[in-house]
C-alpha cells in the first residue's frame, strides 16, 4: 500500500492511514457477513442524495442511502459472498478528504444454487472524515481485465 498527501497538510498520520485502510476493508467484510446495516454504516449520512454508488452490475448509479438499502438487501438475500480480497491499495489524503483505489477480487455463490462466480473489480472510494471515522461519499467499481496484446 502506498499513501500520498500534499505537503501542505503534512501527510496523513499513521492512525488516519490505518482508519482509511480499515474503512476500505470493511466493505467486503460487510458483504461477507451479509450485514446490510454494516454496509449502510460505511456511508456518510450527512450528504443524503449526493452519495453515489456505481457498481459493476448495475446499469445506472445508485444515489443516497434510501436507494442503497433495498439494493444491498437484495444482494444479501440472494448471494453468499465468499471472498472480497483487497489488494493494491493506494490512499491519497488532503485534510479531511481521502480517496482510496484498490483491486477487490470478489467471489460469491447464489443462494438459489449454481456455480460460484469470481469477479475482479477495481474500486475507487471517496471518503470524508467525520469525527474519528472515515465515511464513504462515493464508490465506483469497474471490471478489471487483461488488455489484448497485438499479434
Amino acid at each position: 500500500m502506498s499513501t500520498e498527501s500534499q505537503e501542505s497538510t503534512g501527510g496523513p498520520t499513521r492512525k488516519e492511514e490505518e482508519a482509511i485502510t480499515q474503512a476500505v476493508h470493511n466493505y467486503p467484510a460487510a458483504f461477507r457477513s451479509g450485514d446490510v446495516q454494516a454496509l449502510l454504516e460505511l456511508w456518510d449520512p450527512q450528504i443524503g442524495e449526493q452519495l453515489t454508488y456505481i457498481s459493476v452490475e448495475k446499469p445506472e448509479p445508485t444515489y443516497g442511502l434510501e436507494a442503497m438499502q433495498p439494493y444491498y438487501q437484495l444482494l444479501c438475500d440472494h448471494y453468499v459472498v465468499l471472498g472480497g480480497d483487497v489488494s493494491n491499495l493506494r490512499i491519497s489524503v488532503e485534510g479531511n478528504v481521502a480517496y482510496a483505489v484498490c483491486d477487490i477480487l470478489w467471489s460469491w455463490d447464489s443462494k438459489a444454487g449454481g456455480a460460484a462466480l469470481t469477479l475482479p473489480a477495481r474500486t475507487t472510494i471517496l471518503l470524508r472524515k467525520r469525527g474519528e471515522r472515515w465515511l464513504y461519499q462515493h464508490l465506483h467499481e469497474s471490471i478489471t481485465w487483461t488488455e489484448p496484446q497485438p499479434a
